[in-house]
């Protein structure tokens, strides 16, 4: 993985568009020619094919890792394709991405679209002869719910009581880094939220309170938040947020405490701005942070995939 600067001068044709993800807002009109697409793999079946597109360098090593990207929007919005400049952006850096179309609410559950990620972690599994990927060094990145989602994954990758509660795909190797941006793990937390409308929250609790958690009525939001199930062997972490974003803030930093508590390795970013702004960028702006940002995730993801954190590595950047 190289450490090739990021530029951020968008096109015409895509500058000032909000479609995209908070991450990707500066990224998605950048080109990578050095960066190839494979796009809509099937990776399974839930009532319609499930796809994943593949980016990856042209040139490659012979056995490459791989992160696994996951879209947010609040579990009933959101494409792949808002992903498509950070994705692009890792792959640029030497790392196999799968950027990920999963079932979205009312149609599918929210414990659907773990599971579809889940089947995604499978698939590399059962693939990784032909794709050439290094199934020891293998990592998830999530965006909103998206990080929710990659972090439900990766406790079911660790915690035999994730995957039997909730009849999640097992898989036979670890994963390794988890980039989480603008996350919740706590559901209780979000939806104690003064951020949260009464019809949002009415909306969420349909989308969650499905047949498939109906056993788990009490004590539900503690079953569904991946923070109580964090080990040791959860992955290195890179834990992104605006700590103007009072909610996501306090979010992180119940996550944060347990991550130190049982010695995992992890990057804080507390300056990832909430909001597209056409602004020239500067020192302190929201454009530079984001870009930051992304920069960063890029190193820690280099290092952990290279076995270069200590266990005692904290950094809040």
């Amino acid at each position: 993985m190289s450490g090739a600067k990021l530029k951020l001068k968008p096109t015409t044709r895509t500058a000032g568009k909000k479609s995209a993800g908070k991450v990707d807002l500066f990224i998605n009109s950048l080109r990578f020619p050095r960066v190839k697409k494979i796009p809509n793999i099937k990776y399974g079946t839930q009532g319609e094919d499930l796809v994943l597109d593949i980016y990856q360098p042209r040139k490659r090593e012979e056995k490459i890792p791989v992160l696994v990207n996951v879209h947010g929007g609040f579990y009933i919005y959101g494409d792949k394709k808002q992903r498509r400049g950070f994705c692009a952006y890792m792959a640029d850096k030497g790392v196999a991405v799968l950027n990920v179309m999963y079932g979205q609410a009312p149609k599918y559950l929210f414990i659907d679209q773990i599971r579809n990620v889940c089947l995604v972690l499978k698939w590399i599994e059962e693939n990784h002869e032909k794709y050439g990927f290094d199934l020891s060094r293998v990592a998830i990145a999530g965006d909103g719910t998206g990080a929710y989602i990659a972090s439900m994954a990766a406790v079911a990758n660790t915690s035999s009581e994730v995957r039997e509660n909730f009849d999640l795909t097992g898989i036979n190797y670890l994963i390794k880094t988890i980039l989480l941006f603008r996350g919740y793990y706590d559901m209780g937390l979000l939806l104690n939220s003064s951020t949260i409308t009464e019809s949002a929250e009415e909306k969420l609790k349909h989308v969650i309170l499905g047949p498939g958690v109906a056993r788990f009525k009490e004590n539900i939001f503690s079953k569904l938040s991946p923070i109580n199930y964090v080990n040791t062997d959860f992955p290195d972490t890179f834990l992104a947020y605006d700590r103007e974003e009072f909610d996501r803030a306090e979010q992180a930093s119940r996550l944060k405490n347990i991550l130190r508590r049982n010695g995992i390795p992890h990057w804080e970013f507390r300056n990832i701005h909430d909001r597209y702004v056409r602004a020239p960028e500067t020192k302190n702006s929201p454009r530079h942070k984001i870009k930051q940002c992304v920069i960063d995730a890029a190193a820690f993801l280099r290092l952990s995939l290279n076995n270069q954190i200590t266990n005692d590595e904290y950094h809040e950047i």
